[in-house]
């Protein structure tokens, strides 16, 4: 018999929740290690309470996110936009000082006295 266990820390929370509210999702997974073993439990069409709420029911639905617990979020746009910019603003400044550079007459100083 092997023992799993999620995460923890407290940084980790598998059903973030607001007060008052239950937590509902059509499909998500949990992962759980323990040292080399590891497994995953795949949760469908679940509804929990994670706080104390008076009453048999659940409280109103807090609908998990359409990506699921512990996917990734798709980087690839922020990314590229944000080195797009970082070399418009590079070609920017360099074509500014390139001009500078020729066209800007340049002063005698040695000719003040």
């Amino acid at each position: 018999m092997v023992h799993l266990s999620t995460s923890r820390t407290h940084s980790a929370m598998l059903f973030p929740t607001p007060v008052g509210k239950s937590y509902s999702c059509q499909e998500s997974s949990v992962e759980l290690k323990n040292g080399d073993s590891s497994a995953t439990v795949l949760l469908r069409v679940f509804q929990v309470q994670p706080f104390i709420f008076k009453g048999d029911d659940f409280g109103p639905e807090y609908e998990c996110s359409s990506h699921g617990v512990g996917s990734f979020r798709d980087e690839t746009a922020p990314i590229a936009v944000g080195s797009t910019l970082a070399i418009v603003v590079l070609l920017t400044v360099t074509g500014y000082g390139i001009y500078r550079y020729f066209k800007v007459e340049k002063v005698q100083y040695d000719t003040m006295e």
